[in-house]
């Protein structure tokens, strides 16, 4: 679910394209497996032929909520400013932890259109530069709680429970992930558009991101033997 409001507006040679907005995207997941082993009559392929039967259901649901806006400044249409902000809430994370706001900036500029007097073979040149940040976070949905599930093992006729979330610690400290990116590029055109240079360089920090820390050495008899953290990419490379 989205929603946008947005304007234009011209003042001489200046021209304003703004717009704010929000979105609300949801993911629901539902597992439903049947397995056995060895057939009570052979080579009929079905589960209700199995000797043991295991059934199994799964469900999980996520979501992100966000706010963003957007503004375009130019001049005389060959120079553009463009100026975002977004701010996530990811419900895989703690509320305490699970909101990130992050902006870009950009420009372009078409000099072909700003000087007069350029070689007639070159028609239309671009030059745009650009900085931005992006939030994620690509956890489970109960990544960061203690959660239980039935085991497939009965005590006294009764169903066992146990943890399900493997051998990971969950840490409801976990904050979203950043990355930055750093954009520079050009767009050439010669003879009338029948000639075209499109040169492109990105540089991408991760200055923030998920790693899975395990413990060496711990005995298996231990439940948990790993913890999931945010890391300075810097400091440890994942």
């Amino acid at each position: 679910m989205e929603w946008m409001l947005g304007g234009d507006k011209e003042f001489g040679k200046f021209r304003v394209n703004a717009f704010v907005g929000g979105n609300k995207m949801d993911h629901d997941y539902e597992t439903i497996q049947a397995n056995g082993t060895s057939f009570n009559v052979p080579f009929f392929t079905s589960v209700n032929n199995a000797v043991t039967r295991n059934f199994g259901y799964g469900y999980s649901k996520n979501g992100v909520n966000s706010l963003f806006g957007s503004a375009e400044l130019s001049y005389n249409n060959y120079l553009f400013i463009t100026a975002t902000a977004r701010n996530d809430w990811f419900s895989v994370l703690n509320p305490e932890n699970n909101s990130k706001l992050y902006p870009s900036i950009g420009g372009s500029f078409v000099f072909t259109d700003a000087f007069k007097g350029l070689p007639e073979f070159l028609s239309y040149g671009k030059l745009r530069a650009a900085w931005g940040q992006v939030a994620t976070a690509n956890l489970g949905a109960y990544s960061g709680r203690v959660t239980y599930g039935l085991s497939g093992v009965s005590h006294l006729g009764l169903a066992m429970a146990g943890f399900s979330g493997g051998d990971n610690i969950p840490n409801p400290n976990i904050s979203p992930a950043l990355s930055t990116e750093i954009e520079f590029g050009t767009d050439l055109r010669f003879f009338q558009g029948r000639l075209g240079l499109n040169s492109h360089t990105m540089i991408r920090k991760q200055p923030m991101t998920f790693c899975q820390l395990r413990f060496p050495g711990l005995p298996d008899s231990l439940r948990h033997q790993s913890i999931s953290a945010n890391f300075q990419t810097k400091v440890l490379s994942c």
